[in-house]
């Protein structure tokens, strides 16, 4: 009973994270992203195969990374998202049946992408945004009806060819 009253604390307290993320609110979006990430680690740390904990964490460090993103930190948000992205894809290893683990997958990886051009990492960004887009067709061709999976498609697709024209720039103006 405890441990599920906890696990409710630290729902509750990444949906004020987001919802004060979106409201420009990132004092509070820290402070309550910061407590449900703590809480999500001491669960994990009694538990360490607890497929739920080891989720649940991949979705607060992918939401610290976005917190930090929207603060100007690209180099931090990129290391939360990195963390995160171990998490999700290990629970994608153990189940690459499981959609929400799919999906979670390709959410991170948006993420991960968005930090990494932000931090001009742009030929990794551009690695990771290939992978993305394979992994969200996968995600779409699953489940065809999902509008989700179809707009991290389109995501995907116009990150990688964002990247694509940024890289092929670069190497242009270097190569001038």
């Amino acid at each position: 009973e405890q441990q599920r009253l906890i696990r409710g604390l630290s729902m509750t307290l990444a949906r004020s994270a987001e919802s004060s993320l979106i409201l420009g609110r990132y004092d509070r979006a820290t402070e309550h992203i910061d407590l449900a990430l703590g809480i999500e680690q001491q669960l994990l740390a009694k538990d360490p195969q607890h497929v739920e904990t080891r989720w649940m964490l991949a979705e607060r460090l992918r939401l610290k990374g976005a917190i930090e993103l929207k603060l100007g930190q690209p180099r931090k948000a990129v290391s939360f998202l990195r963390a995160a992205m171990v998490q999700y894809r290990r629970s994608f290893q153990k189940d690459s049946g499981n959609y929400r683990n799919l999906r979670s997958l390709v959410v991170g990886l948006g993420g991960l992408v968005a930090a990494l051009e932000a931090s001009d990492s742009l030929s990794e960004a551009l690695v990771t945004a290939r992978e993305g887009v394979e992994l969200a067709a996968q995600a779409a061709e699953r489940n065809p009806g999902s509008v989700a999976a179809r707009n991290d498609l389109k995501r995907m697709l116009e990150l990688r060819q964002r990247l694509q024209e940024r890289t092929s720039v670069g190497l242009l103006c270097s190569a001038g």
